[in-house]
C-alpha cells in the first residue's frame, strides 16, 4: 500500500513581511530584485524582508542571486540582534508569472548551499500596486497572502524599521538605479515579422488617436514599446480578441494587437468554438444593450450593469479559449488565467511608465 502524500503545514507570516521586498522590486522594475527573508524556524514564520540587489540587464537572468552568499553572511548578525534567523530568500520573476517551468529555472539558480531555504517569488501583475507572491517551501507553493498570520501580540516585538536600518548599516546602500531605458532605446528594433500591425500602430493609433496610455510617449521610446508588444504578446498568442458592444454585432472582435484602437472582423461565437451556454450568455449581454439603448441618446443609458456583466462574460470567454488567445474587455487590459483564476490586469506598468502622465 502506498502511503498518501501529506501536505506540510503552511508557514506563518506577519502582516507586512513582504512590504520591503515589494518596495524594492517596484523600485528596480523592470529589472529583477532579490533579497533575504528573516524570521523564526520553529514553527517557520516570515517576519521581514531585506533587499540585497538586482539583475544587471533587462530580460536577462544574469545577476540572479549574484552576491547572496555575502549578503546572508552579513544578515546573520542583524537577524540575531533582533532575535531572528535567516529563513529564506526572495526574487522577482515578473515576466514569467504562472509559468512553472520558468519558476523552476529561477529556483535552480539559487546557490546549492541555500537550496533548502524557502524562496518567495514575487509576481508583478501590471505595476507597483499589483504584486502577488508565492513561496516555494518543502516542495509546495504557498500563496503569500493566504498564509496564516502570527498573532498580533507576538509581532509587536519585531520592529521592521529598526531591522531595515540595521541592515543598511551592515550591507550598505541598495542600488535602485538601472539603465533599462537607455539600454532598450539603444537596441530596440522592429523584427519585421509584424510589419502590417506595426504600420497600423504607428500611423493610426499613435498618429491619429493616441490612447491615454500613449499620451506622452516619447518618440524615442516608440520602438521600445513596440518591441515589448512583439515580445510579450504577438509572439506568444495565436489570436487577439476583444469583447465589446457595437450595434448589430456579436460583441466579439478580432484585433491586430493589444490595445488597438481599431477592431478587425466581427467574429461569430461558433467560429471560436464557444459552448452553447456561453454563447447564450454573450448574446443575452449584448441584447440587453442593443435592444434597449437609443443611439441618439446613448449617454442616458445606464451602463453600470451591462459593463459588469460584459466583463464577467469576457472572463469566461478567456477561460474557455485558454493560453493561446489574448482577450481584453478594456483597451490593453488583458484578461489572464493565473493559478486557476481569471484576473483583469491593468495596462502593463511598463507601458504606463513610458506613455502616461503622472
Amino acid at each position: 500500500m502506498i502511503a498518501p502524500t501529506l501536505t506540510p503545514a503552511p508557514p506563518l507570516r506577519t502582516h507586512q513581511f513582504r512590504k520591503r521586498a515589494i518596495k524594492h522590486c517596484s523600485a528596480v522594475y523592470p529589472l529583477e530584485g532579490y533579497g533575504i527573508l528573516l524570521g523564526l524556524r520553529r514553527p517557520l514564520c516570515f517576519i521581514a524582508s531585506l533587499p540585497v540587489g538586482r539583475t544587471e540587464r533587462w530580460e536577462s537572468t544574469d545577476g540572479r542571486f549574484a552576491n547572496i552568499a555575502d549578503a546572508i553572511e552579513k544578515a546573520g548578525p542583524v537577524a540575531r540582534q533582533h532575535g531572528l534567523e535567516v529563513v529564506g530568500l526572495y526574487h522577482d520573476n515578473e515576466r514569467t508569472v504562472g509559468q512553472p517551468e520558468r519558476d523552476r529555472a529561477l529556483l535552480a539558480m539559487v546557490p546549492k548551499r541555500y537550496r533548502d531555504l524557502p524562496v518567495m517569488i514575487l509576481y508583478n501583475f501590471g505595476g507597483n500596486e499589483e504584486w502577488t507572491t508565492h513561496i516555494h517551501c518543502d516542495g509546495h507553493f504557498w500563496d503569500g497572502c493566504e498564509l496564516p498570520q502570527l498573532p498580533l501580540p507576538k509581532t509587536r516585538r519585531f520592529n521592521r524599521r529598526r531591522i531595515h536600518s540595521a541592515w543598511l548599516k551592515a550591507w550598505g546602500p541598495i542600488n535602485y538605479d538601472n539603465n533599462w531605458r537607455v539600454e532598450l532605446r539603444a537596441r530596440a528594433k522592429v523584427s519585421g515579422k509584424y510589419d502590417a500591425q506595426y504600420r497600423q500602430w504607428k500611423k493610426h493609433d499613435l498618429k491619429l488617436y493616441r490612447p491615454t496610455f500613449y499620451e506622452v510617449l516619447d518618440p524615442a521610446d516608440e520602438l521600445v514599446v513596440w518591441e515589448f508588444i512583439e515580445d510579450r504578446y504577438l509572439s506568444n498568442y495565436a489570436r487577439f480578441v476583444r469583447v465589446e458592444f457595437d450595434y448589430g454585432s456579436t460583441g466579439l472582435w478580432d484585433i491586430p494587437f493589444p490595445g488597438s484602437v481599431a477592431t478587425g472582423a466581427c467574429l461569430r461565437p461558433e467560429y471560436l468554438g464557444l459552448p452553447a451556454d456561453l454563447v447564450s450568455r454573450l448574446r443575452a449581454w449584448h441584447d440587453s444593450i442593443d435592444l434597449n439603448i437609443i443611439p441618439e441618446r446613448s449617454e442616458e443609458f445606464d451602463w453600470t450593469g451591462p459593463r459588469k456583466e460584459g466583463l464577467r462574460v469576457a472572463k469566461e470567454i478567456k477561460r474557455f479559449l485558454g493560453d493561446s488567445a489574448y482577450v481584453e474587455y478594456h483597451l490593453f487590459q488583458e484578461l489572464d488565467v493565473r493559478f486557476g483564476t481569471v484576473i483583469h490586469r491593468k495596462v502593463p506598468y511598463f507601458i504606463r511608465q513610458l506613455g502616461q502622465r503622472r
